[in-house]
């Protein structure tokens, strides 16, 4: 018993001065006694329970990847613009349907308005002296998507956004648009509601297969046959086209930094310095009697400002008001047209809105649209300056200054 003990002790002691050395030992188990082992290994979590934390994982991974991959994969497919299927009854922004009878005694000949359209797109009903048109107009812009407004005063629909034109029937006239906007067919049934189909026949206005038949089944043009690859050129020829390579990379990136940078600058509005001329449209002197003649009491129209900004001159049963609005949006910048209707400056890229003085309404513009003094000079011509007192509209310090 003694002997056992003191070789128990001194298997202790070596095992004790070989684990400070930081060695591992063996153990070794005879065939006549067993040990508890000095370390147990602590047994792993069920796999159940890891089956679901590696589920959890996933799916906290999955939902922000998927948010960030899903518009990505979503700017890739095309702006919904005209329809698909059969017809669908036009209904008005209160979403009731629409009755001709009742739309022909609001809208006189020559109206464009809007309903809601196939896919829900707001759509044009053209009224003409006999009633309602057969065609309506998708009034989404084929530009970047903008909802484009109709400006009778010109007889076109003119996008604020980039400078967009389209003719009475929708027909683009002047770019950025690429193509005309969508056609939709206008019927009334015999009950006398509005109905809108789709467009798929030739389109009248040009003669050309309606581009929004082609978006609409998803079709590509055929790739060309592949080209013979021409021998390597020379190292001098090399670096040459590498210099053109670089010159011709760094513009459009110069193109694309440049705005995003000056996305950071205030828009320019407001002026500085002295009283300048207003002028019109064909950069004309704007003469105060000549311009009276022309726009009544409570008409808004757009002249050249301070600092090349367009602004409008208001006008009141006395003649022209003694301030000028500046059409620059203070959200992005965007021209705000004036809407007669609703006698507000009415934003259609984004839905800011001004009041007839041009104070924010309603965002998301934060500050309302800036000033200037508008004066007559003893030649009756029209003269701006730059307004730097209080804003009489809130009371509050003219933020353009």
């Amino acid at each position: 018993m003694a002997s056992l003990c003191m070789h128990s002790i001194s298997a202790t002691t070596a095992f004790n001065r070989r684990a400070a050395n930081g060695r591992r030992t063996a153990v070794s188990v005879s065939a006549t006694a067993t040990a508890e082992p000095l370390f147990p290994t602590p047994a792993p979590p069920d796999m159940a329970k890891r089956k679901t934390m590696n589920l959890l994982l996933a799916g906290g991974v999955a939902l922000p990847v998927g948010g960030l991959v899903a518009p990505f994969a979503l700017f890739f497919v095309p702006v919904s613009t005209g329809g698909s299927g059969g017809a669908i009854t036009a209904r008005d922004e209160q979403g009731r349907d629409v009755v001709a009878a009742a739309w022909l005694a609001k809208h006189l000949p020559g109206d464009r308005s809007l309903v809601q359209g196939l896919k829900g797109d707001p759509t044009y009903l053209v009224v003409n002296e006999s009633g309602i048109e057969n065609y309506g107009v998708n009034s989404v812009c084929t530009h970047l998507g903008c909802v484009v407004p109709w400006v009778p005063a010109e007889n076109k629909f003119m996008c604020p956004c980039h400078g967009s034109q389209y003719n009475n029937e929708g027909k683009v006239v002047r770019g950025p648009a690429p193509l005309s906007l969508a056609l939709a067919h206008a019927t009334v049934n015999a009950s006398g509601v509005v109905l809108l189909a789709p467009w798929s026949e030739t389109d009248f206005r040009d003669g050309s297969e309606p581009w929004w038949k082609r978006a609409a089944n998803g079709r590509r043009a055929a790739v060309s046959p592949l080209f013979p690859t021409p021998a390597p050129p020379d190292m001098a020829k090399r670096k040459t086209m590498n210099l053109l390579l670089a010159g011709g990379v760094a513009l459009p990136v110069g193109g694309l930094v440049a705005p995003f940078a000056l996305f950071f600058v205030p828009v320019s509005t407001g002026g500085s310095g002295g009283a300048i001329t207003a002028r019109d449209e064909q950069g004309r002197d704007v003469v105060a009697a000549a311009w009276l003649a022309k726009h009544l009491p409570g008409d808004r129209s757009l002249v050249q400002g301070l600092k090349g900004d367009p602004t409008y001159l208001v006008v009141n049963e006395s003649g022209i008001e003694n301030y000028g609005v500046n059409s620059v949006c203070t959200h992005l910048g965007c021209v705000v047209p004036w809407v007669p209707a609703e006698n507000k400056f009415m934003c259609p890229c984004h839905g800011s809105q001004y009041n007839n003085e041009g104070k924010v309404v309603r965002g998301p513009a934060p500050l309302s649209l800036a000033l200037a003094h508008a004066t007559v000079n003893a030649s009756g011509v029209v003269l701006l300056a730059p307004w730097s007192e209080t804003d009489f509209r809130d009371g509050s310090e003219p933020w353009w200054n």
